[in-house]
């Protein structure tokens, strides 16, 4: 599986609304269109969240994190070059300029890890807009890392992934899944631009509620387990004040479901 990852911002004046209402009923279903081929076309709009560990609210650089999934690269490849021989990137391109700040939105790849949590089965939302803070059933918190200063991308994978990782499996026991999006630059298929990403990793965590994540909270506060986790950060993160979200997210009816 080939995910592509977008990340997107509206353009000034647009209030959030406005920019999820033009992409669901206008930009979304031109996009569907186009790519017949893709297996899901999910966008996830930002619901920013404090930060549990630095007690903060860091501001999130975009509006919608949009993922492409295809059954390969070359199958990605195959449909970009099929739309290049017509009008369809023009037809793109102009709808761009309704809706988003800019046409250089990054664009990446991931290379994903899970942890073996308690599970739970993804369906995708076909329905229109689902929350998913919380509030109404699941909880989605989505963190935005970026590795310390120095410290290349192996050696900061290899440190997540068999020292911090671990630390969170022990404090989250209770989470649904625990997934960790190890980023890898793309180009931006419109623009053909490769755009220099402010994070490397995009982490996810679900749960049941928001319920049992903030008695997670409260659990680990009390413990030693909270300033472990923190100062653990310290050999890893180039910050505390890492970006936190919940989503609000629509899927397409492509051909993977």
């Amino acid at each position: 599986m080939f995910k592509q990852v977008c990340l997107l911002t509206r353009r000034p004046g647009m209030s959030m609304e406005e920019f999820k209402d033009y992409y669901e009923n206008s930009h979304a279903p031109l996009l569907a269109t186009m790519m017949p081929q893709a297996r899901r076309y999910v966008r996830r709009f930002v619901q920013p969240e404090g930060n549990p560990l630095a007690g903060s609210t860091p501001p999130v650089p975009f509006d919608c994190l949009m993922e492409l999934w295809w059954d390969s690269r070359e199958e990605f490849e195959a449909c970009m070059a099929s739309l290049g021989e017509g009008d369809a990137f023009e037809k793109i391109y102009e709808d761009e300029e309704k809706i988003f700040a800019s046409h250089d939105n990054p664009v990446f790849s991931v290379e994903e890890v899970e942890s073996p949590m308690r599970g739970f089965q993804d369906a995708p939302a076909l329905e229109g807009l689902r929350q998913c803070n919380g509030e109404e059933g699941i909880l989605k918190l989505v963190f935005l890392l970026k590795r310390k200063p120095g410290m290349s991308v192996e050696e900061y994978r290899n440190y997540y992934e068999t020292r911090h990782r671990v630390l969170g499996e022990e404090a989250m026991q209770g989470a649904l899944r625990y997934v960790r999006r190890h980023v890898v630059p793309e180009k931006n298929p419109i623009t053909g631009e490769a755009i220099e990403l402010p994070f490397d990793t995009v982490m996810e965590i679900w749960w049941n509620s928001r319920g049992e994540w903030d008695a997670m909270q409260a659990e680990i506060a009390a413990s030693s387990m909270g300033e472990t986790i923190y100062k653990d950060e310290d050999n890893l993160f180039a910050s505390h004040d890492n970006p936190v979200f919940t989503v609000m997210e629509s899927d397409s009816p492509m051909r993977g479901w």
